[in-house]
């Protein structure tokens, strides 16, 4: 396979409990630390986390030191030289 590309996105305001890191790419799942309460349906991280695995690539959350959570993923690539 090609290269894989680090990428990662950063929520400043939550951060997860480390127990329950898998249960974040679950279908339904909600985080319990919302601000406002409002909550989604619980699909997003679901669905990307489904579209990245079909492209071979991986998924994963990770809690920031001074707090948030940094979501990254990588899918990997082929540079087609002409």
């Amino acid at each position: 396979m090609g290269k894989k590309p680090l990428l990662h996105f950063t929520e400043l305001v939550n951060e997860f409990a480390s127990d329950n890191e898998e249960a974040f790419f679950d279908k339904f799942s909600q985080s319990s630390k919302t601000k406002t309460g409002a909550g989604g349906t619980g699909l997003g991280l679901a669905i990307c986390s489904e579209i990245i695995t079909v492209h071979q690539g991986q998924i994963w959350a990770e809690n920031n030191p001074g707090g948030g959570t940094t979501f990254c993923f990588t899918l990997p690539y082929t540079q087609v030289v002409s």
